[in-house]
């Protein structure tokens, strides 16, 4: 538009500078026709001879004449230098048009260029598509993996709250399947955080390819559009947040492993009070071997106190039972909070339904408003294209009104060469002297020579400015269809990467969110491990105890064993 609107104020001036001189040949040619008017009266005077009047009367009129006629050679010397400015100002405008042609091929060669990039972009955002869809189809199945999990889980949980009903004298077998469970949790901690790394390594991966998109259309496309420079800076704002977003991932994923080396930590310890616990085992069994050998030596001088101790474990008998109702009531109490949990869950994913239905007609709503914006966008483009056409048909006009300036002028110089002929004539008849002959007739050979050349260079300049009138037309026209045709694509491309970019927003937040829910339900998972691992060890000690109890329940204890069973 700057370009146009030079040439259209260049080609004024110059329009209204041959307009001046114009003016001016026309009033010099209306002082050249006085002057021959005065010229031809002189000479019907002369010719209208009286031979009264001396000689030297006619010496100063031939001297009159002949000055007169150095001044109209003066006046065509003057003309023919105009002339020639005119024919110089005529080159120097078809100079200028060819730069223009040139500066429109440049702009088809920069259109074709951003044509095969666009291409490459579909390319490559196509390719975006499959990863992402291929990415969503992984999550879905993760999902339904985590879901199945924890469905077994369920099921595992509620078998081993059977198992510890009915089988309480099975506890150490129940503790080494809860170690080989905690083992296979750590498996899958470390198979999801595996797939969080390959997620992550996507979502750079995508990250690199869209920067080295925006550099690119940053290094083509910067200097003629700078409505997609600020496109392109709207891209970078978004690959910021994504990066940020990026960012964040990578602390929950070392979160993550720092919760993960915690619970591996936790498991240890866990292992190290399992050894702990047999070993205060082996050290109970020797303690007990110990005690039946007394139990055995003083068992004839505690017959009486057997009777009381008898009593005494029945009461204690009948509080382990209690106990063991209670630990039932404390079980169900558990399996209905569990129920309670589940049926929170799906209240939770009826919310997360409703709020993706939000999203989605946000995201509706901003694309309504984004398509508008880029309407409007086009409509200004229209009316600028609008304006840029009647600028050239004013163009066009000027150039038909210089085209009949330019024939004016050529009618008027055959009217002068016919009129310098019969001036020549004239002069032939009144003068008898050669040289003056010989002078005219050169002047006038010249002249018509250089008429000739004008006419010539004239036609050229006619033929060769409707020739490049009509290719800047069709290069305008063709130069119009590629910019509203590259406008287009452009468009779509640009929605095209905004939609990706929101795509990988969501994607994000959600894998965000399943990440974070991973590492909750793994930290109640382990919470719930470490709970049940205490509740077996105590289950352990108090059926050692028991056992001892009811095997030497009818022998008589000395003091001294009892204090040993207290420590």
């Amino acid at each position: 538009m700057e370009d146009l609107s030079r040439l259209l104020l260049e080609e004024r001036s110059h329009s209204e500078q041959f307009k001046a001189n114009f003016m001016k040949l026309k009033i010099e040619y209306d002082k050249i026709v006085a002057e021959n008017q005065r010229l031809n009266d002189d000479i019907l005077k002369f010719k209208e001879y009286k031979p009264e009047e001396p000689n030297e009367v006619i010496k100063r009129k031939l001297k009159n004449a002949e000055k007169q006629l150095q001044g109209k050679d003066c006046l065509i010397l003057s003309l023919q230098e105009e002339l020639r400015t005119i024919n110089e100002s005529l080159k120097e405008k078809l100079c200028h048009d060819k730069h223009y042609a040139s500066r429109i091929t440049s702009t088809e060669n920069a259109l074709e260029q951003t044509k095969v990039l666009l291409s490459n972009l579909q390319l490559e955002t196509s390719v975006l598509v499959k990863n992402i869809e291929k990415t969503k189809k992984t999550d879905e199945q993760d999902h339904q993996r985590d879901l199945m999990m924890l469905a077994d889980r369920c099921a595992q949980s509620d078998h081993e709250r059977r198992v510890i009903a009915r089988q309480v004298i099975k506890a150490t077998s129940k503790a080494r399947k809860t170690t080989d469970l905690l083992k296979q949790e750590n498996s899958l901690l470390s198979f999801t955080i595996t797939k969080l790394k390959e997620t992550l390594d996507k979502i750079c991966w995508d990250k690199s390819e869209l920067s080295s998109q925006l550099d690119t259309l940053k290094v083509q496309h910067g200097q003629d559009r700078g409505e997609l420079i600020m496109q392109i800076r709207n891209l970078e704002c978004e690959h910021t947040k994504l990066q940020a977003k990026c960012d964040a991932a990578e602390k929950s994923m070392q979160e993550a492993l720092r919760e993960k080396g915690k619970a591996v930590l936790a498991f240890q310890a866990a292992e190290n009070n399992e050894i702990k616990l047999r070993n205060s085992v082996f050290a109970l069994e020797i303690k007990f071997e110990k005690t039946c050998d007394k139990f055995k030596r003083d068992m004839e001088y505690k017959d009486q106190i057997n009777n009381l101790e008898v009593q005494e474990f029945k009461k204690h008998i009948h509080a382990l039972k209690v106990e063991l109702e209670e630990e039932r009531s404390k079980i169900q109490h558990h399996s209905d909070k569990l129920r309670v949990h589940e049926k929170e869950l799906t209240v939770a994913k009826e919310e997360l339904r409703k709020k993706e239905i939000e999203v989605n007609t946000q995201v509706q709503d901003i694309k309504i408003a984004t398509e508008n914006k880029y309407r409007a966008i086009l409509e200004e483009k229209f009316q600028n294209e609008m304006e840029t056409s009647s600028k050239y048909a004013e163009i066009q006009s000027q150039l038909i009104l210089e085209r009949n300036l330019k024939t004016s002028l050529e009618s008027e110089l055959n009217r002068l060469t016919s009129n310098n002929q019969t001036l020549s004539e004239r002069i032939r008849s009144l003068d008898e002297l050669e040289m003056d002959q010989k002078r005219l007739k050169n002047a006038i050979e010249f002249l018509e020579q250089e008429k000739t050349e004008l006419s010539e260079q004239l036609d050229r300049n006619k033929r060769s400015s409707a020739e490049q009138y009509e290719t800047l037309l069709k290069e305008l026209e063709i130069s119009r269809s590629g910019q509203a045709i590259a406008n287009e694509t452009m468009l779509q491309t640009v929605s095209d990467l905004r939609e990706q970019v929101t795509q990988l927003q969501s994607q994000l937040a959600v894998s965000e969110q399943n990440a974070e829910s991973q590492v909750k339900r793994l930290e109640t998972s382990l919470k719930i491990n470490q709970k049940k691992s205490q509740q077996y060890a105590k289950l352990i000690w108090k059926l050692r105890q028991r056992l001892a109890l009811t095997s030497h329940s009818k022998q008589i204890v000395p003091p001294s064993s009892f204090t040993d069973l207290e420590q």
